[in-house]
């Protein structure tokens, strides 16, 4: 298990991550991972990803689900870890590298849109979040997942994050962080 007591080892956290290929498809303005194999590799607490929320899929007559990102989550996978594809539909996706040779695209042509989801998954924001703030949360987003914490959306509290040492499933928030 690379979970310990003051949570995820940063360096092989990001080793498992980039281990798979995952693929994101962004609809009313959040990324679902539909493919169960993507889903789970991403949100595997044993290995302290916690990446994601489960969602039921569809109408909800079926008993399937997917793992629905946050906008900070979908830019880090992608554009730091790189181990995220994301499709926009319309024949644009922000691949997290270059499909024919594997080399990681620049992040710069790919956060802007990324980041714009934020806004598109809540509309209200748009007249006061600005790419800046965006851009802002996913920097605080970062540093937290490379000093070993698990963040996770905290609006539900009244606050942008929530950290945590462990999964959250078996601990308590340590942190709210408000950005």
């Amino acid at each position: 298990m690379l979970l310990s007591s003051s949570g995820p080892n940063p360096s092989t956290l990001g080793d498992h991550l980039r281990k798979r290929r995952c693929n994101g498809v962004v609809r009313r303005g959040r990324v679902y991972v539909i493919d169960d194999d993507d889903a789970r590799h991403l949100h595997d607490h044993n290995v302290g990803a916690c990446f994601g929320e489960w969602s039921a899929a569809g109408d909800g007559s079926t008993e399937a689900y997917e793992l629905v990102l946050m906008p900070e989550e979908t830019a880090y996978l992608s554009c730091i870890v790189g181990c995220l594809d994301v499709d926009f539909g319309s024949n644009e996706t922000a691949f997290a590298s270059d499909p024919t040779d594997g080399q990681l695209l620049s992040p710069a042509t790919r956060l802007p849109r990324l980041l714009d989801l934020a806004v598109e998954a809540d509309p209200a924001l748009a007249g006061d979040f600005s790419f800046e703030a965006a851009l802002q949360r996913l920097v605080v987003y970062s540093h937290y997942r490379h000093k070993g914490l698990v963040v996770k959306d905290g609006v539900l509290l009244g606050t942008h994050f929530l950290l945590y040492r462990g999964a959250p499933s078996e601990v308590h928030s340590d942190y709210a962080i408000w950005v």
